[in-house]
């Protein structure tokens, strides 16, 4: 998915690809439910976009199906939103997804998580974090930036890449506590006052509720950002 294609080739195949492949992504890990006629799938969304997604999928289909999706209770993202969608491509166990309605859901949203995603816009932070596993606190840490895609967390804790945790920030001021899963991308050796290692850490299954929390975080982070002496 991530191979660079010759603008002329997509346009000549599947210029709708093209121009989802060009969009912010976001990377996801929950399920959603996918529905055609009387067949009925449960999918594994890897990342969306505001024009598709791409999923893990139990089941070989042709390109060009369309079918519905919607979220499951314990991460609609789709805010109880049906989706039509056509399957763009099929690689292995992954599906490319095209959305043929925009989710009502996303408006709102994208322009500001596209502006905040990690390689484009992050503030400095001096967040306390609580990095949990199985229920419990392994370490505290400092996010020394942040993002809504991510963190850099200066910690003491000995984690390697491609490890799951979850990450527990605030309450702070007038946010409350909000409690995500992150994956490990990078590990670095640093000497700070806050731990050994820094940690890229990439946010995972983020539903709708935690994006907007995650949008007040940044916000106001970004406003200390603006208002320290320079």
């Amino acid at each position: 998915m991530f191979a660079s294609l010759n603008y002329s080739l997509a346009e000549a195949s599947d210029g709708g690809v093209w121009e989802r492949r060009r969009q912010v992504r976001y990377p996801c890990n929950f399920e959603v439910r996918c529905e055609s006629g009387r067949k009925e799938y449960t999918a594994r969304v890897l990342d969306v976009s505001p024009g598709g997604m791409r999923l893990r999928f139990p089941d070989r289909v042709e390109t060009g199906w369309r079918f519905t999706v919607a979220g499951l209770p314990q991460a609609d993202f789709l805010g109880g939103q049906r989706v039509s969608c056509r399957a763009a491509w099929l690689s292995n166990s992954e599906l490319g997804v095209v959305f043929e309605e925009t989710p009502t859901c996303f408006e709102r949203f994208w322009q500001a998580m596209a502006l905040n995603k990690r390689r484009e816009l992050r503030v400095p932070a001096r967040l306390p974090v609580s990095v949990l596993s199985g229920g419990r606190q392994l370490a505290r840490g400092m996010a020394v930036n942040f993002s809504i895609g991510g963190v850099t967390l200066h910690t003491d804790v000995l984690l390697r890449p491609g490890q799951l945790v979850s990450l527990q920030l605030g309450p702070w001021g007038p946010l409350p506590e909000l409690r995500l899963f992150a994956r490990v991308r990078t590990v670095t050796p640093v000497m700070s006052g806050h731990g050994q290692q820094a940690c890229g850490m990439c946010f995972q299954g983020r539903t709708m509720g935690d994006f907007r929390l995650l949008l007040q975080y940044f916000r106001r982070l970004q406003l200390e950002a603006e208002l320290e002496p320079s």
